[in-house]
């Protein structure tokens, strides 16, 4: 039995195993590059063999067996990929079956019992929370696997601290990858929930929050609101200055998309009115506006993966993207309303 800090005890530990971290090849890349390639090569076989395409100087023979044999290896890298998708898949939700944040118990509220917060105190929080981040603002100098590191080892504590179980899992990101062309103008990371591998896209002072947040998935925290709020609450607990402004800026970030209506032009409105320093403001730009966004991506992609992330959401019993910034900023109102009346 081991004592935390704060005196509370820590019974057990549980490690999760994510075998996919350890691979140098991401396992979704292997399985894309080499299906696309496959195929690729397969049409160009087909090609070469029914319309007489001239090989510019190769014997049609031989390039049609270069096409046989690229498709084959290709084949062999997807297939390789998928099995080992397979089988750290089967490994990681084999491990997941420690216990989870009681939320009522600890914040007085839960995912169904939280309520609104009006927009006079949202607009008073932004002010607040604007004065803190520029009083309090430090550059992020953490190299990202020391970043993770640090990041895993606070949300590793806060939750221990809660559940009395120590989930350890691996601190290991990935930032390249397919995956990484299509969802890099959405989200700041993103967690393959199958082998709880984690892709982080994002950078400046939201980095430990986008962190944080990939890595709740990773301990078993699915819910983009829990995770949310685990991420939240152990950044602003950590002791930190760093993990708390990404917390801090988090906050504010999602509380400003709720004053603009969840419209992201607006969002760059009210970012570019506000008081935020410089580094902030241009932070905040990045991440939260649409102002950088391909206009291709803005225009047809975004719109449809948004659509496809609100269906996910709404089909595994979540309210919706809104839970990421007005149910975020809503449980948190709740949560201190209740600590007050305790």
């Amino acid at each position: 039995m081991e004592e935390k800090p704060d005196g509370k005890k820590v019974h057990f530990r549980r490690s999760i195993p994510t075998l996919s971290t350890i691979s140098p090849i991401d396992t979704l890349d292997g399985i894309f590059v080499g299906g696309a390639a496959c195929s690729a090569l397969s049409v160009a076989k087909i090609l070469l063999q029914n319309l007489g395409i001239d090989s510019t100087g190769f014997d049609d023979v031989q390039l049609i067996r270069i096409f046989e044999e690229g498709a084959k290896g290709a084949a062999i890298v997807s297939g390789c990929s998928m099995a080992f998708l397979s089988i750290s898949a089967l490994a990681y939700h084999r491990a997941l079956n420690s216990p989870t944040v009681d939320y009522l118990s600890h914040y007085g509220v839960d995912m169904n019992s939280y309520t609104h917060m009006p927009m006079e105190h949202r607009i008073s929080e932004i002010d607040l929370l604007t004065e803190i981040v520029n009083d309090e603002f430090r550059p992020v100098n953490y190299g990202r696997k020391e970043l993770a590191k640090t990041v895993n080892d606070a949300l590793t504590d806060y939750i221990a601290g809660l559940t009395g179980v120590r989930v350890e899992t691996s601190s290991r990101t990935r930032k390249h990858g397919t995956i990484r062309l299509v969802l890099s103008s959405l989200a700041g990371g993103w967690t393959n929930t199958l082998n709880g591998e984690v892709y982080i896209f994002g950078g400046g002072v939201l980095e430990p929050h986008f962190i944080a947040h990939e890595f709740a998935h990773r301990k078993k925290y699915f819910p983009e609101l829990e995770a949310q709020i685990i991420a939240y609450f152990s950044l602003i607990n950590s002791g930190n200055s760093v993990l708390i402004q990404a917390a801090n800026c988090e906050r504010l970030g999602r509380n400003m998309q709720v004053f603009a209506g969840e419209s992201k032009r607006k969002t760059y409105q009210v970012i570019e009115e506000s008081k935020l320093r410089a580094e902030l403001k241009n932070n905040f730009t990045r991440l939260y506006s649409a102002k950088h966004i391909n206009p291709i991506k803005k225009r047809i992609l975004i719109p449809v993966l948004k659509e496809i992330v609100e269906l996910r959401m709404r089909l595994t019993g979540q309210k919706g993207v809104t839970d990421y910034s007005k149910g975020f900023t809503d449980f948190l109102y709740s949560a201190e309303l209740s600590a007050q009346t305790r």
